[in-house]
């Protein structure tokens, strides 16, 4: 940062309260460096001299632009197709026929923190691949709290990088179509799929869903949003519905909604009943 935009303490307490209260993301004081290099950067987007504008902008409209512009600057929103394979496997052989049996369609599957949409396409990929009717009875919310992200996630496109990354060859051809340099992905996918701005800490959301993916999310978080996010979840699973966390989280110690299941050398979670 050059001197005008010094981020002093007084900003950076603030933003931290901000986003711990906003989005339950914890900015760890190891992570100064990251945070203070993406402030600069976004000070210069928005046309902001002082760190000071930037907090007094914020201040005036909690809910405004330049409120979801730091979201988006601070929100880590990393993400792959079919990233960590295993619990599309898990979704495609074992709770897909396992749902099947007990419930009515439509299938409802939430990707809770879906970032720009790999993970949704991924899942309905896999619905797909089961069985083509099975994805007409499907539907798939993709939700995140960034406006960015969200905005790519909608489009369905995606650079030659991105769909390098875990997305096979042979999946590529049939559910994506060239655009431009780009690759889009059909419309067969596209349709099954609402993209919806949602705050997990926050959250009003009346639908209940069979399967929710939230992954690589709570990491972020501290003990107290956690549980938060995770009672909040719950109560918009139906009964015996299943929960995908990332490899490194667990809901141990964060309340008692759920039960450990396991495929295997592998585990998810369930709404206990």
């Amino acid at each position: 940062m050059t001197p005008e935009e010094t981020l002093g303490n007084a900003e950076l307490n603030y933003i931290q309260h901000f986003m711990l209260e906003r989005t339950g993301i914890a900015l760890e004081k190891n992570r100064a460096c990251l945070v203070e290099l993406r402030i600069s950067n976004l000070l210069r987007d928005l046309h902001f001299s002082r760190a000071s504008d930037l907090v007094n902008a914020i201040h005036m409209a909690p809910l405004g632009a330049v409120a979801s512009a730091l979201i988006d600057a601070l929100t880590t929103s990393e993400t792959s197709f079919f990233r960590d394979r295993t619990p599309f496997d898990i979704l495609g052989q074992e709770i897909v026929p396992d749902i099947c049996k007990r419930s009515a369609f439509p299938l409802r599957i939430w990707s809770a923190a879906c970032a720009s949409g790999q993970e949704a396409l991924s899942i309905a990929m896999t619905i797909a691949e089961t069985s083509q009717q099975l994805l007409l009875q499907t539907k798939i919310l993709a939700s995140d709290i960034s406006q960015q992200a969200l905005l790519q996630a909608q489009c369905g496109e995606y650079s030659e990088l991105e769909v390098n990354r875990g997305l096979p060859a042979r999946l590529l051809m049939k559910y994506f179509t060239r655009a431009g340099r780009n690759w889009r992905a059909k419309p067969s996918l596209m349709s099954r799929i609402v993209f919806r701005d949602l705050n997990l800490v926050h959250l009003s959301l009346k639908e209940t869903f069979d399967v929710v993916f939230l992954r690589n999310m709570l990491i972020y978080l501290d003990d107290a949003a956690k549980r938060t996010v995770l009672k909040n979840v719950a109560r918009c699973m139906s009964a015996g519905a299943y929960l995908f966390l990332g490899g490194a989280e667990t809901v141990i110690g964060l309340g008692d909604f759920f039960e450990t299941v396991r495929f295997g050398s592998n585990l998810c979670y369930r709404l206990k009943k």
